[in-house]
């Protein structure tokens, strides 16, 4: 009887590739965390803190939601990497019915803007050239 060996492709090993593609619920859990993080600094809080307290407040609105500091700055570094002049923010609105919708937008932080902003609040008008 001749020896007969059966050739099937054998399955690469490891965790198969998502090519760059994430469920929805991790733009979700970013978003929130934009939002809350975003609050705490606005309450003046310095960022190691807002960091924290960040971890804190959705665990205590979200109980089952999977979040610790080290996701929350894995967060803070995809949707606001260092050295570019724009970032992501979330905007909440309050709208006619009393629903709250969240919108994703792209907030410029370069120098320029900051001054203009700066000038905008205290009422006087900014020309950069």
């Amino acid at each position: 009887m001749p020896d007969v060996t059966l050739s099937t492709p054998k399955a690469r090993r490891g965790r198969p590739p998502a090519r760059g593609v994430k469920p929805g619920w991790m733009l979700w859990r970013a978003m929130e965390v934009l939002r809350v993080f975003d609050q705490h600094r606005a309450a003046g809080e310095k960022h190691d803190q807002a960091i924290e307290n960040t971890v804190k407040a959705l665990r205590r609105s979200h109980a089952r939601m999977a979040i610790s500091s080290t996701e929350v700055k894995r967060v803070l570094r995809m949707m606001r990497p260092v050295g570019l002049p724009i970032e992501w923010a979330v905007r909440q609105t309050v709208l006619k019915d009393g629903r709250v919708e969240f919108g994703l937008y792209v907030r410029d932080r370069s120098p320029e803007c900051r001054v203009h902003l700066q000038a905008r609040q205290k009422g006087l008008q900014c020309h950069l050239t």
